[in-house]
């Protein structure tokens, strides 16, 4: 499930590459200008520009492979036991790289080796300490079936290494799950890079809780070496917990005969009442117990990945879907059936108009030849006159294997009148497509905002390998013109969905009406056409000059238009 992380770099080239066998850049007079070190540094560059922009293309065409979702846009790396959420990088250099890898890893290891249904009803400490010792448990589970997984584990750690070997002060909790984490790590899996830090925790320990329950601590964060589930990481758990109830209880109760002693006028001697540091450790304990509803920060925690994510009310917003996961929240259905059967009979044109085509680019022929393998007896009488033309060859050419993905804007501009003609003319389109053998068809609508889903920039409508059939009429019916126009992220939406299709052609069919500029649009157009996607775009109305932009696009004065427009852009495109 998760051997794809240690080929995503050569996995990224293939995507990505816009010249097969070369990632070099081609600006500022070629491959070879400039120094050995600028040569590199461009290269360099060029290589950590390809990671930043394909991480999320990759990782959500691997993660339906392996039957794991992958989304960016959340605050914190966490996962629900399907889907691994993951923050999209801000600065990408060669070390974020491997952290970005190595959290990828640990959270697959989580998909892979945690039971998310277990320890449910945890306090807050229960859960840190929970969490502390199945990282240790699913670290090893990944090293022992990919051992170059422990280079990206480390790459994850080290940015906060250094700065907690120099902290002077931790809060008791934190300190407690930090030590179980930190003591575990560096002995069950060897980790030397983690000595130091070891070290300095174990003293703290011993400073605020004394050598003995420290010692004890340490001896059952070490027995989750045995441990063969997350069951049995909580029966450590509760086992640790037990161990600090009867310490903070045995503290508290020497604490209290002090006290009495104290009140009669006697000195305590070496057997009854506490010690000073007895004293301090009674405080830590009660500190310990003192449960609130804030959580236990553990630095090292790279993820929150045993707190399961509900289903129904995420907690991580996501920017943007790549999965194709969010669809238009549920409208009317009676108006969704009437959309569809309409685009049904919109379709009936478009489908003979372009069958007729197939059957003409595939029309089989039978050439003749004075060589080849295949010999026509009809012909061989020929031979008598000197025609030597008696091997047979056929041809017949392929069918289109071509992946359309269409990106409808839905924004407040196309009214109500216009935005249900547009849904209809797109859906009659990818209803056509289907007809064809060799064309797998997409849509995408933006914003979110007109499928109900205002939280998202894009909202999937039909994914690639599904069919218009597979679409809720209730889905259909949600679609309403409404929102902005953010074709920045569509057209990456689309970019991210086409990586994943195998056909030999890929198309992205934009239609807008709203205004287009250069920029980062254009940066992504090029990027997209680079790649090897073509781009089309049909503009409604006199909003801007797509041209500019997508320069094979076409422009329509209303929406009226759009269904003749989009019929003669299928066939170009296909054919």
């Amino acid at each position: 499930m998760t051997v794809f992380i240690f080929n995503l770099p050569r996995l990224w080239f293939v995507f990505l590459s816009p010249v097969k066998g070369t990632i070099e850049p081609l600006w500022g007079g070629g491959v070879f200008a400039g120094s050995p070190k600028e040569r590199f540094m461009r290269k360099h560059r060029k290589k950590l520009h390809v990671f930043e922009k394909s991480l999320p293309i990759v990782a959500a065409a691997l993660g339906r492979l392996c039957g794991v979702h992958i989304e960016f846009g959340s605050k914190v790396p966490a996962t629900d036991g399907k889907t691994i959420f993951m923050p999209l990088p801000s600065d990408i250099d060669e070390e974020a790289k491997e952290r970005m890898l190595g959290v990828l890893c640990h959270e697959c290891g989580h998909i892979r080796f945690t039971d998310m249904t277990v320890g449910a009803h945890a306090t807050v400490l229960e859960h840190a300490i929970d969490n502390a010792l199945e990282d240790v448990r699913i670290e090893a589970s990944m090293n022992g079936i990919y051992p170059g997984a422990e280079r990206f584990f480390k790459k994850a750690h080290e940015p906060l290494i250094r700065k907690l070997c120099s902290q002077k002060q931790f809060e008791i909790r934190s300190l407690l799950t930090l030590f179980i984490l930190t003591c575990a790590e560096e002995q069950i899996l060897r980790r030397e890079w983690l000595k130091a830090l070891s070290e300095k925790l174990k003293g703290l320990m011993q400073k605020h809780f004394g050598q003995k329950l420290t010692k004890s601590i340490m001896q059952l964060a070490l027995s989750v070496r045995e441990a063969q589930s997350t069951a049995d990481v909580i029966a450590i758990r509760q086992k640790l917990m037990s161990l600090l109830e009867k310490e903070k209880a045995q503290v508290e109760t020497q604490s209290q005969e002090g006290q009495c002693l104290q009140a009669k006028g006697q000195e305590q001697d070496e057997t009854s009442g506490s010690t000073p540091r007895e004293q301090e450790t009674s405080q830590n304990l009660s500190e310990l117990f003192a449960e609130n509803n804030s959580a236990v920060s553990n630095p090292l925690d790279i993820s929150q990945s045993i707190r399961k994510v509900p289903e129904k009310q995420p907690r991580l917003q996501l920017l943007v879907d790549v999965s194709g996961r969010i669809r238009p929240i549920g409208g009317r259905e009676r108006l969704g059936a009437e959309r569809l059967k309409r685009a049904k009979v919109d379709s009936v044109a478009l489908r003979l108009a372009l069958q007729g085509l197939v059957l003409a680019k595939r029309k089989s022929g039978i050439a003749y030849q004075d060589w080849g393998r295949r010999l026509s007896f009809n012909r061989l009488a020929r031979l008598a006159i000197g025609s030597q033309s008696v091997f047979e060859k056929r041809t017949e050419n392929p069918a289109p294997n071509t992946a359309i993905h269409v990106l409808l804007d839905m924004s407040g501009s196309m009214g109500k009148e216009g935005g249900d003609l547009a849904i209809r003319s797109a859906l009659g389109l990818l209803i056509g497509f289907e007809a064809i053998r060799g064309v797998n068809p997409a849509m995408t609508v933006f914003p979110g905002a007109a499928c109900g889903q205002s939280d998202y920039a894009v909202c999937s409508v039909l994914q690639h390998g599904k069919t218009v059939r597979q679409i809720k009429p209730a889905e259909v019916g949600a679609i309403n013109s409404k929102g902005g126009t953010p074709i920045e992220k569509a057209l990456g939406a689309a970019g991210m969905a086409l990586a994943t299709c195998k056909e030999n052609k890929k198309i992205v069919l934009l239609i807008t009406d709203g205004a287009i500029y250069g920029g980062a649009c254009l940066e992504l157009v090029n990027d997209l056409q680079e790649s090897g996607v073509s781009v089309a775009g049909i503009q409604i109305g006199d909003a801007n000059d797509l041209k500019r932009i997508v320069a094979n696009s076409e422009r329509i004065s209303d929406v009226q238009e759009l269904k003749a427009a989009l019929f003669e852009l299928a066939a170009r495109f296909l054919f």
